[in-house]
């Protein structure tokens, strides 16, 4: 209690932060670092910030009545996604590519429209803070095509300009390019030449291409991992200039599994650069590929000046910067990654991404501070530090859920916190509770919580059945669930003998109101317990018993599980925007 109150106190009471930044949590974190923080321009020199905003853009859904041009719709947000956010170097705020989905907080599955709705737009500016939206409609006439395009406020859903396009068998592919240009007339972007002749360069875009794109589309994004990149191998020979082929290609490579695939990624990663010099997109998904490969010293230097580079030549793109953080992050450099991290919250104090960047690095700092030893060895000034730094990684991920709730991933990190600084409790099943209704198909949110409700956490079997049951219940149709289930069957076939019944069901201080008492153990066990107290754990383990103590000191259960948690929860907490 008393660290929760100095944390709020410094929150309220804080420095006062740099620069117009007033965000209580940026002038607390620059409060707690002090003189441990970097300028942008050491770690990014030639960076500069913005003296004003550019637009910020998301691509919305083309939707049509007719099931013949599904794939082609899809296909085509996709492709509109890509080309006009890197053009290439960026010259609007967009939301990721890869996650507008989630971004937007739309649960949808492969067929499911990203943004096509108000309610949709609006969850986008809510998360991202971004402002317009580009969508239209599609169909077909006489064999042409017809697109409707429209630019939208995402806050009010008005329409802020329309126009009409027919593009014969052959030229949707030109089509689309005009659309691009277009865009960013509207959005009144001026391009330098060298951006306009790519982005009008019809063989970055020929119909050949878009067409494979097309016919490929679900194989692309539904089959299996060797079948897909055994496909992408096909159609990058064939059609070399088409970036989104590329992309895909390291989306597919992004998580190696063993040594080989590691080594292939990086061969990947840099041929995509090679490939596509100085297109933004490209590289920042090529340095995201190489960051999850077991990265040697130069290949991690690499990596940093790399992320360093696009940081500096492109300082309107939020996402390239929060992977500069995430990657110093990723290497330990926490006061680097938190200085990073704070010029993406003072400078887009909408984006949710930044802040659960955020509170990530402010957690991975709280174990640094605490380290790996059992938390009995821990130094006492070492335990104030790792909970106050726990507490404000925690409010900080509140501020990120509320302005995306949706997002599993945030869900996981902060169930992760609760678990790890208190093991099983009457906070880690409400969070759950709340978790789960707004992301019910989120598996790790399931997985994270019936962790920490492991006997060794204080958890029991009822808190174990219900988070089981929940899962089967919102997701009825999913394999995981029954597998789940299984796992833990002994939960749901009731107490099989005296150790269980004591593990699972009785608490020392409850006994003589716990009715599971007088059914399994009857009188006997109190006699039992006594006896008991004397003798060591794994004793009174296998007789049913307790340490004395055990129920009225949580800490000393944490001291005994504290490097069984270590992994799990270092696991659970990758690095963030991976989802």
């Amino acid at each position: 209690m008393i660290v929760r109150l100095l944390c709020i106190l410094l929150v309220l009471f804080g420095g006062i932060a740099q620069g117009w930044a007033d965000d209580k949590f940026v002038r607390q974190v620059r409060h707690e670092f002090a003189g441990e923080l970097f300028p942008m321009e050491r770690l990014a020199p030639g960076y500069e910030r913005p003296s004003s905003d550019i637009p910020s853009l998301a691509i919305g859904d083309f939707l049509t009545e007719d099931e013949a041009l599904r794939d082609t719709r899809f296909a085509i947000g996709d492709l509109m996604r890509w080309r006009v956010q890197y053009v290439p170097t960026v010259r609007l705020t967009m939301p990721s590519a890869y996650y507008t989905a989630l971004d937007a907080g739309v649960d949808r599955d492969f067929y499911d429209p990203v943004l096509e709705t108000p309610a949709h737009f609006q969850g986008l500016r809510k998360a991202m803070g971004i402002e317009n939206i580009l969508t239209g409609s599609l169909s077909r006439k006489g064999g042409d095509y017809l697109i409707e395009t429209q630019l939208v406020a995402a806050e009010t859903g008005e329409e802020l300009a329309r126009s009409g396009w027919r593009a014969a068998d052959g030229q949707l592919a030109a089509t689309l390019i005009d659309i691009s240009s277009w865009t960013y007339e509207q959005l009144g972007v001026a391009l330098t030449d060298a951006e306009r002749a790519y982005l009008e360069d019809p063989s970055t875009l020929t119909p050949d291409a878009l067409q494979a794109y097309i016919d490929n589309y679900i194989d692309l994004n539904m089959s299996e991992l060797v079948v897909r990149q055994d496909l992408l191998e096909e159609l990058r020979a064939a059609h070399p200039s088409l970036a989104m082929f590329q992309l895909y290609a390291l989306h597919a490579k992004s998580f190696p599994t063993n040594l080989r695939e590691a080594r292939e990624n990086l061969q990947i990663s840099n041929q995509a650069r090679e490939n596509f010099p100085g297109h933004a997109g490209v590289a920042l998904e090529s340095y995201r590929t190489l960051e999850q490969t077991a990265l040697e010293d130069y290949e991690l230097e690499r990596l940093l000046n790399g992320l360093r580079d696009l940081v500096v030549a492109n300082p309107n793109d939020p996402m390239i910067m929060i992977n500069y953080a995430d990657a110093w992050g990723q290497q330990g450099d926490i006061h680097e990654g938190i200085s990073v991290a704070l010029e993406i919250v003072e400078r887009w104090p909408d984006n949710y991404r930044g802040w659960w960047t955020l509170g990530w690095l402010v957690s991975k700092h709280a174990w640094q501070v605490r380290g790996e030893t059992m938390w009995a060895e821990v130094p006492e000034p070492a335990r104030k530090t790792f909970k106050l730094m726990s507490f404000l990684s925690d409010q900080i991920i509140d501020k990120a859920l509320a302005m995306n709730d949706r997002n599993g991933g945030l869900w996981v990190m902060k169930l992760s916190g609760i678990g790890s600084n208190g093991g099983y409790s009457s906070e880690l099943i409400a969070t759950f509770d709340r978790a789960v209704e707004v992301a019910p198909n989120h598996e790790p949110i399931y997985a994270t919580t019936l962790n920490f409700s492991q006997n060794k956490w204080g958890g029991n079997a009822a808190a174990r059945r219900h988070i089981i049951e929940t899962a089967e219940a919102k997701n009825p149709d999913a394999a995981w669930p029954p597998f789940m289930r299984s796992a833990h069957q002994a939960d749901f076939d009731g107490l099989e003998g005296l150790a269980d019944a004591i593990k699972d069901e009785v608490e020392l201080r409850r006994i003589l109101e716990n009715p599971m008492f007088w059914k399994i153990l009857f009188g006997l066990i109190v006699l039992i317990i006594i006896v008991v107290t004397n003798i060591s754990m794994r004793r009174a383990r296998r007789s049913g018993g307790y340490e004395q103590g055990w129920n009225d000191e949580p800490a000393r259960r944490r001291e005994l599980t504290q490097e069984e948690m270590l992994e799990r929860v270092r696991r659970q907490n990758q690095s963030p925007n991976r989802y």
